[in-house]
This record gives structure tokens, C-alpha cells and sequence, in this order.
């Protein structure tokens, strides 16, 4: 009988437990549904539900607002949750400028293949060539993130680590980007549409190389196809530049707390070091997810500036002994290919040096290291183990890792096949 009643008191334990545990699951669950008010760094609250298909751009900062702002004042707004009727004119717009862009590209290598080599414009025309390709692609790209959903994923996984205290203390840098891409748009719009004006007056000299169309007036169209497309290509530059600066201040932030932990006690000590573990492998996952995103548009979108470039140089140094007004117009041109090389190069740079940093930060923090703890050591050797890795950052299509040496060497290259260029043109000449 006693052995009887024991085991009916065993048994009525085990199912009070599983009731237990069944109500903290549908507590849980509850909870996790629920959702969750923040405040961002302005101080103003906002609903955060961790759900795709409620995760919105600006859940991760009220700056990232102004992508949107950009997309919709240019009517290239192709986000996935937009209506057909929402999306029928930004999709007119779209065909319009790719069919006539299109048209002018093929014009233009026609030019180049069946008549005769004009020297005196064959650097325009190439020039303006690969600038209708990479606004082109880069307006392609564009709409391929919005519609991919890629964007809402990056910036999930962005905000997972740190919840947005980096992208918060960088908040300033980030405003001066957006200030710098709407003075180059505005910068954009008054060159082409002033160059387009001055044409249909003629009071500009366009070549005939690059009418494409029978009608001189008509040729304004394409040249508002091309503005189109160019202010998509400044704004996919604008969203690079934009992300991968924001990933920059998250790693910032990160090697801020590893370069601080301390701790008298090893068990606290050991679990500081285990959550930078974990932080970096959200990091390190955010950066193949920017990667993802952007390694094709990398790729595509250099090698076509070095070209782009060095015909921009080329046209300068050749016109040098053209009147002032002529040199005028190129310099404009030769500002666009620069800013849009620094932009392509200059912020992953910094990213993979913030990278490359995180490692030595964290040997540096003496605390960590002394005075000697068998189980601090190896949960450090451990995280020394997890920063090992130099590949990360955004890559040219898994050619190279975008960085500083890269930057070096793609200079290096440029100014040596410019000199020989000029070289030859003197020599061709005299």
C-alpha cells in the first residue's frame, strides 16, 4: 500500500509539471506575438512585431525613412506590398526610360562599329555609353532588391545583435549621407536637364553621333529616359553606401564592448565572452547578407567605372588646348565617375578594416588575458577562433574583398593605363 500511494504521488507530480510546462509555452507564445513598444533615438514610440510580413524599413531607425522617400520621389518605389495600381505609373516610367536607353545604347554601338572612327568624340561616346549601362543595371538592381524582399532580411539580421545602438550613436554620419546623395541628385537633375534645354536651343553643340533620333526635338525624350535612370543609379549608390555604413557603426559598436569587458569574477567574465560570441555570429551573418545583396551590383558596377574613368580623363587632357568652355562640361562628368568610384570603394573599405580590427581589440583587453583563468582562456580562444575570419565584407562577386589594398592597387593601374594612353595620343599627334 505504501508502495502503491508513492507512486501515485510520483505520477500526479509529473503531470502537474507537464501542465506547467504547457502553460508557460502558450504563455510564451502569447508573448511572443505580442507586441513590443520601443523607442528609437528620437524618443518616439513605435510597434515592433518580429514577423517578416510586418517588419518595416524604419523599425530599425527613423533615418533609413529617407530610402523610401528617395524610391517614391523618383516614382521607383517597387516594393513587394504595393498594390498593381500603386505600382502602374513608377512601372510606365520604367519601361519607357529602359526602351529608349536601350535604343540609345544600340545607336551608339552602331555608331562606334560601321562608320569611321571620329577622334574627337569617340571618348563622349564611349563615355556615355557606359554611363546608360550602369544607370541601366543599377535601375534593375533597384527594383531586384525591392522585390526580392533582400532589404527586409538584412536589415532584420542588422538589428538582431545590438538592437540599433551603432546605427543610434552614428546617427549624424548617417544624415550627412543622406544630405550629400540629395545634393548630388539635385546636382544630377540641373546638369542633365540644363545640357537638354541648351540642345533643343543649340545653343550647345551636340554631335551627330549621339542624335539618335531623326527629329532633333525628339531627342529630349531620350535624354529624360536617361535622367530617369540616372537618378535610379544615384540612388542604388545611395542605398550601398547607406547599408553598409550602418553595418559599419553595428561593428564599431561591437569593438567597443569587447574592448571593455572586464570582470573580478570568471563565471560573469566567461559569460560576457560567450555573448560577444554570439553577437558576432549575428554579425558575421548580417555581413554575408549584405554581401548577398550587393557582391553582383559590386562587381558589375566596377568594372564598368574604371573604363567610365579613365575616358573621363581622357576626354579632359585631350581638350586641353579647347577653349574654357568645353573643359567646363567635362569636369562635371570627371566629379560623377570619381564620387561614384569612392562610393563603390571607400565604405566597404572601412567596414572590412572595422572587421579586421575586432580581433586585435580584443587581444589587446588585458583583463581577458590576465590574470590567467582556465575558463575565461579557452572561452576566448574560442571567440579568437570565431574572429578568424578574413573573407568577410563585401566582395566582387568572390573575386576579392573590397578594401583599402584593393583601393591602392585599382588607382595604381588607372593612373599608369592613363599615362599610357596620353602617351600614345601625343605620339599619334605629332
Amino acid at each position: 500500500l505504501q508502495w502503491y500511494l508513492s507512486l501515485r504521488r510520483c505520477e500526479l507530480i509529473v503531470e502537474m509539471e507537464e501542465e506547467e510546462t504547457e502553460k508557460e509555452k502558450m504563455h510564451g507564445s502569447k508573448k511572443s506575438l505580442a507586441p513590443i513598444v520601443e523607442l528609437d533615438s528620437e524618443g518616439n514610440e513605435y510597434v515592433k512585431r518580429e514577423e517578416d510580413d510586418t517588419f518595416n524599413i524604419e523599425m530599425v531607425d527613423t533615418v533609413f525613412r529617407h530610402v523610401v522617400t528617395l524610391l517614391t520621389a523618383i516614382q521607383a518605389n517597387f516594393d513587394e506590398k504595393r498594390t498593381c495600381s500603386q505600382l502602374a505609373f513608377p512601372l510606365a516610367i520604367l519601361t519607357f526610360s529602359l526602351i529608349l536607353s536601350s535604343y540609345f545604347v544600340g545607336f551608339i554601338i552602331h555608331e562606334l562599329v560601321t562608320k569611321p572612327i571620329d577622334t574627337e568624340n569617340v571618348s563622349s561616346q564611349l563615355l556615355l555609353l557606359t554611363w546608360v549601362i550602369q544607370a541601366g543595371v543599377s535601375t534593375v538592381s533597384l527594383i531586384s532588391w525591392q522585390r526580392s524582399g533582400s532589404w527586409r532580411h538584412f536589415l532584420k539580421c542588422l538589428y538582431e545583435p545590438l538592437k540599433g545602438k551603432g546605427i543610434t550613436n552614428g546617427r549624424r554620419k548617417l544624415r550627412r549621407i543622406v544630405i550629400q546623395f540629395y545634393i548630388m541628385a539635385f546636382i544630377i537633375v540641373v546638369y542633365c536637364g540644363s545640357y537638354a534645354i541648351l540642345g533643343q536651343f543649340e545653343l550647345v553643340d551636340v554631335p551627330s553621333s549621339l542624335r539618335a533620333l531623326y527629329y532633333p526635338r525628339l531627342q529630349i525624350l531620350i535624354q529624360m529616359a536617361n535622367l530617369y535612370l540616372f537618378l535610379c543609379w544615384n540612388v542604388a549608390l545611395f542605398v550601398y553606401v547607406f547599408f553598409t555604413h550602418a553595418l559599419y557603426f553595428e561593428i564599431r559598436e561591437f569593438n567597443r564592448y569587447i574592448a571593455t569587458i572586464h570582470n573580478e569574477d570568471s563565471e560573469q567574465l566567461t559569460d560576457k565572452i560567450e555573448y560577444a560570441i554570439n553577437i558576432h555570429i549575428m554579425n558575421a551573418k548580417t555581413v554575408r547578407a549584405l554581401d548577398e545583396i550587393f557582391k553582383r551590383y559590386a562587381f558589375l558596377m566596377l568594372s564598368t567605372n574604371l573604363p567610365t574613368t579613365l575616358f573621363a580623363f581622357f576626354l579632359l587632357f585631350s581638350r586641353r588646348n579647347h577653349p574654357w568652355t568645353e573643359i567646363v562640361v567635362v569636369i562635371p562628368v570627371i566629379l560623377f565617375c570619381v564620387v561614384g568610384f569612392l562610393s563603390l570603394t571607400a565604405a566597404p573599405a572601412k567596414l572590412h578594416d572595422s572587421l579586421y580590427d575586432t580581433r586585435a581589440i580584443f587581444c589587446s583587453n588585458r583583463h581577458i588575458w590576465l590574470p590567467f583563468k582556465s575558463e575565461v582562456y579557452q572561452a576566448a580562444v574560442a571567440l579568437c577562433c570565431h574572429l578568424d575570419q578574413a573573407n568577410l565584407g563585401i566582395s566582387i562577386w568572390g573575386f576579392a574583398v573590397v578594401s583599402r589594398p584593393l583601393i591602392l592597387t585599382t588607382f595604381s593601374v588607372m593612373a599608369t593605363f592613363l599615362a599610357l594612353i596620353l602617351q600614345f595620343n601625343d605620339c599619334r599627334s605629332h
